[in-house]
């Protein structure tokens, strides 16, 4: 179970045509990525208004043919699962990824996440940060187990296998104010885990 301090952390939903909201937007936002990813691809290039409509299920169901998974339209664990090997490539050799969106509550800019992941999975956390903030991340498990990968808005690997960090974000393109994925996982077996995060201004 998850637990959070002055946050909220919640699974991305199941999209499917007619669903609306933020998921979605984040869904049309990444397979645009994908396209950044694979100029190659026969991916259009969706507006991220949110709405999935018969042009974002004809995108999921082109990328679903592509990655050889089931052709059905709905964005469920294997679709998003699919997305984030390609968008985050540190998570590609994950049997499966979790995504939890991070919302901080209003005034706040501190999280602490728990959960257990199971061996070979990835649990990882979406939020949304501007270059030049500092970012602290500290992970404790009982098993002394559970380590994280952060990565930048392009799939850019910051961190690795790490249990600690205070990094201030690059601050060399404007495409890294974006979202941030943490990608949390076990070095042996299954882990449980508890991370802290915290953003902040840098003076």
């Amino acid at each position: 179970m998850h637990t959070t301090n002055s946050a909220s952390s919640r699974a991305l939903a199941v999209l499917r045509r007619n669903s609306t909201g933020d998921d979605v937007r984040f869904l049309q936002e990444q397979l645009n990525t994908v396209k950044f990813f694979r100029p190659d691809s026969k991916l259009p290039l969706l507006a991220n208004d949110g709405i999935f409509g018969p042009i974002t299920e004809s995108a999921v169901k082109s990328f679903q043919t592509t990655e050889r998974i089931l052709v059905d339209g709905i964005v469920g664990i294997q679709t998003w699962s699919a997305l984030f090997r390609i968008v985050v490539p540190i998570t590609k050799y994950a049997f499966n990824v979790h995504p939890f969106r991070v919302n901080f509550a209003p005034g706040t800019s501190s999280a602490v996440l728990g959960n257990a992941v199971i061996r070979g999975d990835r649990d990882v956390y979406i939020l949304w940060a501007r270059t030049g903030q500092r970012m602290q991340l500290q992970m404790s498990s009982p098993e002394n187990n559970a380590v994280y990968d952060l990565s930048d808005p392009v799939g850019g690997v910051l961190q690795q296998e790490a249990r600690q960090g205070d990094i201030i974000l690059p601050m060399s393109h404007d495409f890294q104010t974006g979202y941030y994925y943490i990608s949390v996982g076990g070095t042996r077996g299954n882990a449980s885990y508890q991370l802290r995060v915290e953003i902040s201004r840098t003076t």
